[in-house]
């Protein structure tokens, strides 16, 4: 019975960028992944764990290679020719993948993972705003006053929700301005913005830098 073996047939590609592991920091250091390539997800935030089969909270940041615009398509793959623009460089869970056999991966699924600061240095400038906009606007905290207001009308709650949200906006506006990172590389340095990831805690936001409004 032949062994099973990668057919290249691009649906793991279509499903989403993999996971970075501490094998692909050559990666990023070789310029093949750059900041604009790459998704941070923060410790805390609700996604969709494809090994565990749900959605739930993560209890560590995960890096790993962005969705195309509106899409969870890998950003590297090549649709008309079913193909990988890196393959030859591609991540760790790339080479390791294979559909017809996951084992593999599943057992590679928590082994040192990447985060930010494993690529970018924690007392560099940028470095020190990652950890700024991780302090001011964690999960725990957004958990907490989530919780809080959507248990009733509590304007405390209400108050400290539009600081953190106002505190995300901001900090990605500053750069945009300053031509310091293009909105796909935001996506790296501070995660998904706040706008995007409150409605899995139960809270829709209409923002912009003027207002914010919470509908809950």
């Amino acid at each position: 019975m032949d062994e099973p073996h990668c057919q290249r047939c691009g649906t793991c590609c279509r499903n989403g960028g993999p996971a970075l592991h501490s094998e692909d920091a050559v990666l990023y250091r070789d310029q093949i992944l750059q900041k604009k390539h790459l998704l941070t997800l923060r410790r805390g935030e609700w996604v969709y764990d494809n090994v565990q089969g749900r959605v739930e909270p993560l209890e560590q940041e995960i890096l790993r290679v962005a969705g195309k615009t509106g899409s969870q398509v890998c950003i590297f793959f090549q649709d008309s020719a079913c193909a990988c623009a890196i393959y030859a460089r591609r991540p760790l869970e790339c080479r390791t993948l294979n559909c017809q056999a996951p084992e593999a991966l599943a057992s590679l699924y928590a082994h040192e993972r990447l985060t930010r600061f494993d690529l970018i240095a924690a007392d560099s400038g940028l470095g020190e705003l990652m950890t700024w906009h991780e302090t001011v606007c964690a999960y725990s905290q957004i958990a907490d006053v989530c919780a809080r207001l959507r248990a009733g009308n509590d304007p405390k709650a209400r108050q400290e929700l539009e600081a953190i949200v106002r505190k995300d906006i901001n900090a990605r506006q500053t750069l945009r301005e300053k031509g310091a990172l293009d909105e796909q590389s935001l996506r790296f340095v501070f995660g998904r913005p706040c706008t995007e990831t409150l409605p899995a805690f139960g809270v829709r936001v209409v923002a912009d830098r003027e207002t914010v409004q919470f509908l809950v």
